[in-house]
């Protein structure tokens, strides 16, 4: 669930403590067979300039760039992710991720919910006392990861390995948020709606190993398929739309944010019509009448998804 839309969530980037600031591209990621599906619109115009759906996770299959995608950054002049990835940024976002001083997870979640996630924690190999400073809707998110913790130690998200490759080649680079708006989401939540955020994604991690399904693992094999129709059906399939709770998250997380980051590109492309844009934000973000390439259609662009057969064009231009 969380994968898609904090930083990483990535975006998630923003959104998990285990964050590494090292080379921009690794050698395994070049050694795997990149998907021939990339989720990669052009925005066309007299400079085209290019959406790139992500996902928050440091995966070598992930990293692995289509050349096309690779091509694209390289005609690029600017970058921006969903927020500034700079090292402050980090910081700050690893800062508000913890509860305030004195204060404990199990001081603002109810026992039957601790124990469910410290239980849930243990089977993975980990004792939940590695998380008791952090938010609770902090612990949903590194809930999911259990699995890939020791990648997100070790290697660079999709978003902070493309935003550190352009910020190297002293590209322009940016965030189509601050820290404030996306954190303001969560901080919006009370304890009690947090701890049931927790409760409800310890229910879909459960129910999916239950069925022989590993969250991020379905996830990542969805994401490189390049079926977004797909994807966002496995994504929807943890929210309840009758739920109030699941309403209100998912008009936060995705239908407001999906919004202003179309709004803001839009602007972006409109204050330099000179200037190429790559803007990657969680593929969650791009499908959907109210995803963002409905957004920016809505505002007169035209948008066309390209494929491996488009590198070569972008190598020519």
């Amino acid at each position: 669930m969380l994968m898609f839309t904090r930083p990483s969530a990535q975006r998630i980037p923003a959104l998990t403590l285990l964050v590494v600031l090292a080379s921009a591209r690794t050698a395994a990621a070049q050694a795997v067979q990149p998907t021939d599906k990339p989720l990669l619109w052009m925005i066309e115009g007299k400079t085209p300039s290019y959406l790139y759906g992500t996902i928050h996770l440091p995966d070598d299959r992930v990293l692995a760039l289509p050349k096309v995608v690779d091509k694209a950054l390289d005609a690029c002049d600017a970058f921006f992710a969903e927020i500034p990835m700079d090292g402050d940024v980090i910081l700050k976002s690893a800062q508000r991720m913890m509860l305030p001083e004195g204060k404990k997870l199990q001081d603002v979640i109810p026992k039957k919910v601790y124990d469910r996630a410290a239980a849930f924690a243990k089977t993975k190999g980990f004792d939940i006392a590695a998380f008791s400073r952090m938010r609770v809707w902090a612990v949903a998110v590194q809930i999911t990861l259990l699995d890939r913790l020791h990648d997100m130690a070790t290697k660079q998200a999709l978003d902070m390995s493309l935003y550190l490759r352009c910020q190297a080649e002293d590209k322009q680079v940016g965030g189509l948020e601050t820290l404030d708006e996306q954190f303001g989401i969560f901080e919006s939540f009370s304890d009690a709606e947090q701890a049931e955020m927790l409760d409800k994604t310890l229910d879909f991690l459960e129910k999916s190993e239950k069925e022989g399904v590993k969250y991020i693992d379905k996830l990542i094999d969805l994401y490189l398929s390049g079926d977004e129709a797909e994807l966002m059906k496995f994504m929807n399939a943890y929210f309840d739309e009758n739920d109030p709770l699941d309403k209100r998250m998912v008009d936060k997380l995705l239908t407001q944010r999906n919004k202003h980051m179309a709004e803001r590109m839009a602007a972006k492309l409109k204050e330099s019509p000179g200037k190429s844009f790559f803007f990657a934000v969680g593929a969650a973000h791009l499908p959907d009448k109210t995803g963002v390439i409905e957004l920016l259609k809505q505002r007169g662009l035209k948008l066309r998804r390209l494929t491996p057969a488009d590198a070569a064009k972008l190598e020519a231009k």
